[in-house]
């Protein structure tokens, strides 16, 4: 399973809750917290690599809580919610380093899409090579079981051996684009949609 990439959200009760049920089955570990003081003292244990704050809901002692949590983990990605999309708001949410801004009202949707796009953009979603692999192999053997075809017998229709097709299935290989195409075409399963199944393991 991939790494569940941590995300901290402040803003009020009821949008916490629609935000954590959304959030439940994705990329995303979501800590919601209502008030800046509870979101305080889990900063830096919780790791956080994207942040989505209310600039409005958030000041204290003249410093805004946005700059605390950059001051504090220098890496976070932070989104700001703003009042309204002008560019005022939009200025001062850039100053302070947020990568995006959400205008409110704001919805437990669009909150995953900001969070998503600034996760892609700012490649916490990439996939490294191992991690591929390991999909990759996964996908291909759990297809082949699929169709109940044996090692033996799909290694012979595509022109491997036995152990060149294990080795792959294990992970232990990274086969060649053609090996793939044919192993894709053995099991009739078209690049675009196992590229899709890959992300979404």
């Amino acid at each position: 399973m991939a790494r569940k990439i941590p995300v901290l959200l402040v803003d009020e009760p009821t949008l916490c809750q629609q935000t954590m049920a959304l959030f439940a089955n994705s990329r995303f570990d979501l800590h919601c917290f209502e008030s800046v003081d509870g979101a305080n003292g889990t900063l830096v244990a919780s790791r956080f690599e994207v942040a989505v704050v209310d600039l409005r809901a958030t000041m204290s002692d003249g410093k805004s809580f946005v700059e605390h949590v950059i001051d504090t983990v220098p890496r976070i990605r932070c989104i700001a919610v703003v009042e309204r999309p002008d560019i005022a708001s939009v200025q001062m949410a850039m100053k302070l380093g947020c990568k995006g801004y959400l205008a409110k009202p704001v919805s437990a949707e669009s909150i995953l899409k900001a969070v998503n796009d600034v996760a892609q953009s700012s490649g916490l979603l990439t996939l490294s090579e191992t991690e591929l692999q390991k999909r990759l192999s996964r996908l291909l053997r759990a297809q082949r079981l699929r169709q109940e075809l044996t090692l033996t017998e799909m290694a012979n229709s595509i022109g491997l051996s036995k152990a060149q097709l294990s080795q792959i299935e294990l992970g232990k290989s990274w086969p060649s684009f053609p090996t793939l195409k044919r192993i894709t075409d053995a099991l009739d399963q078209p690049f675009s949609e196992l590229f899709k199944a890959i992300e979404q393991a």
